[in-house]
């Protein structure tokens, strides 16, 4: 056998593993079911470029079905066929859902989304965190807390009052110009106050922080 012939033999076998494993690995990446959330827990829901809240309800043989979606306190109806990203804390983080609205109903009052084709888990601790921040002065739905550090996606800070995972929150901190809206992760106890975990609805520009 030449040493050419030789050459092509084997990539071809090494393209055909690769193609073998690749598509073993898609196959197996897509056929895996998004986890159905819990009852009851919120959801951020976004489409076309709005964000709503919404309350999931439970499963349903044509879909996931949730509360009507309510846009500042408001109820905003959303067509049938539109895309949405579906957002909820989680245990590991916050799992991003993708899936498409698929009937309204009146009666009773719901929304049923297609069961979610795509589904991830983020956790904002893989982002970069600012831990030098507690001088920095904090206000979370204007009550005064302590900011224990901060990272673009998310923060976490003490305070005095609890607040329960899943609640939509809104941080001013000393040197930002706007309000950050972020959800609650986690509430753990120490001592006489909380410490919580806070997930930011957008990414936030850390420049502010630079020399704080």
């Amino acid at each position: 056998m030449s040493e050419t012939l030789e050459f092509w033999l084997l990539t071809l076998s090494s393209l055909g593993v690769s193609t073998l494993l690749g598509f073993a690995f898609v196959k197996h990446f897509r056929g895996k079911q998004a986890p159905v959330p819990k009852a009851n827990a919120i959801f951020r829901i976004s489409s076309l470029g709005t964000v709503y809240r919404s309350q999931f309800i439970g499963e349903r043989p044509e879909g996931w079905a949730f509360t009507p979606p309510i846009q500042r306190d408001n109820h905003v109806p959303i067509k049938v066929g539109e895309p949405m990203v579906l957002e909820t804390v989680v245990d590991q983080g916050v799992a991003v859902y993708r899936a498409t609205l698929k009937a309204r109903s009146h009666s009773p009052s719901m929304i049923i989304v297609e069961r979610p084709s795509f589904w991830r888990v983020e956790d904002r601790r893989d982002s970069v965190r600012i831990a030098d921040v507690g001088h920095m002065t904090a206000k979370l739905d204007g009550d005064t807390v302590g900011l224990l550090d901060m990272s673009a996606c998310g923060a976490r800070i003490r305070s005095q009052a609890r607040h329960e995972a899943g609640k939509r929150v809104k941080l001013e901190v000393g040197g930002f110009d706007d309000a950050i809206h972020a959800w609650v992760i986690g509430t753990v106890q120490k001592g006489d106050r909380y410490v919580m975990r806070l997930r930011f609805e957008e990414e936030t520009d850390m420049s502010p922080m630079v020399g704080a």
